[in-house]
Order: C-alpha cells, then sequence, then structure tokens
C-alpha cells in the first residue's frame, strides 16, 4: 500500500486506475493499493456478510441524512474513521447490559434498581421489568440514565410484599435498534 504526500497530481484522487492500482481517501490522505483480484466464488457466509453490511450501509446513510445525528457520529470519529464508520459499526454492535445491582431494591415503591450497560455508542432506553416469583408481572417501566453514576436506574412504583425470588429483567434498545437483555432472580 502506497501513501501520496504533497503529490498535487494525484492529490484527493480516487478510484480504479486501469487494471494496476486502485486510489482511496482516508484520513485527507490518498491511498494506492494493487487492484484486488477475485480467485473463487463467494460463500454462503461471506454473502450474508455482505448483506449485512448492506444493510447497515443503508441505515448509517439515512441517519446521517439528519444533522444532529450527523454531528453526534462525527464527534465520536477518530484517525481516519468518519462519521458513516461510526453509525455503520453502532449498527454492528449490540449493547450489553453487565449487572442489575438489586441491592436497593426492597419492594418499597420508590425503591431503586441500577442497571449498568455498555455500548461503543450509545443506549438509547432500558426497559425493566419485574414480576413475582409465581410469573405475574407486578410492573414494568423505563429507566433514567444518571450522568453521576454513569447507570441506567428504575424506581418502584409498585409494593411488592415479597420481592425475595421476583425476577428482574431489563432491556437495553441502542440507536440502530440492536437490544440485550437480562434476567436477575433477587
Amino acid at each position: 500500500m502506497a501513501e501520496s504526500k504533497n503529490n498535487y497530481v494525484m492529490f484527493g484522487m480516487s478510484g480504479k486506475l486501469g487494471k494496476l492500482l486502485v486510489f482511496r481517501q482516508r484520513g485527507g490522505k490518498t491511498i494506492a493499493t494493487a487492484v484486488p483480484t477475485r480467485t473463487s466464488a463467494f460463500t454462503e457466509e461471506q454473502l450474508e456478510i455482505q448483506s449485512k453490511f448492506k444493510e447497515a450501509a443503508a441505515w448509517a446513510r439515512s441517519i446521517l441524512k439528519n444533522p444532529d445525528d450527523r454531528k453526534f457520529y462525527s464527534s465520536l470519529a477518530t484517525g481516519g474513521q468518519s462519521a458513516f464508520n461510526m453509525a455503520i459499526a453502532d449498527w454492528f454492535t449490540d449493547p450489553e447490559i453487565k449487572e442489575i445491582d438489586t441491592v436497593n431494591y426492597t419492594g418499597a415503591v420508590g425503591s431503586v434498581i441500577k442497571i449498568t450497560v455498555a455500548d461503543i455508542v450509545k443506549v438509547q432506553s432500558v426497559k425493566v421489568s419485574i414480576t413475582t416469583p409465581g410469573g405475574t408481572l407486578l410492573e414494568e417501566g423505563s429507566a433514567v440514565f444518571d450522568e453521576n453514576s454513569q447507570q441506567w436506574l428504575y424506581t418502584a412504583t409498585q409494593n411488592n410484599a415479597t420481592p425475595a425470588g421476583a425476577h428482574i429483567k431489563a432491556t437495553a434498545v441502542d440507536k440502530p435498534g440492536n437490544s440485550h437483555s437480562l434476567e436477575k432472580v433477587i
């Protein structure tokens, strides 16, 4: 891979030059590489990945039409990355609920459940449901992100006379709609 520096003839060039070179722009630099050659047919797995990338690229193009979203993803880009790269990475990466902390959940109205969530970009929402040991839904609602603790907090709205054995389920959703759930039995 060759890199063009201060070459006024090649500056900003992109595309294929004959059957020899391909020029690309990355991080404000012009990169020249050999033309790739394909020696075999695509496997089913490769075709599936290509399909997913097409879907991710279509989502990224549509989301970046919004100036606020473009600014947000641009702020995350570093090095040779672009807002488009970050949007695609977000599309491919599911959020992950790391922990459901029920130490402060007593079953009383106002007691708090803390949820720790990780994502490469940003989690949009966290939904929490509480069911009794018998499987009856007691309550469900949205958790609120706390800037100080960097956790999502859910405040109970219903009394739970028997919190022992209750099931707490948290579901995190990010901007592309990827989700992850975790359940904990108290």
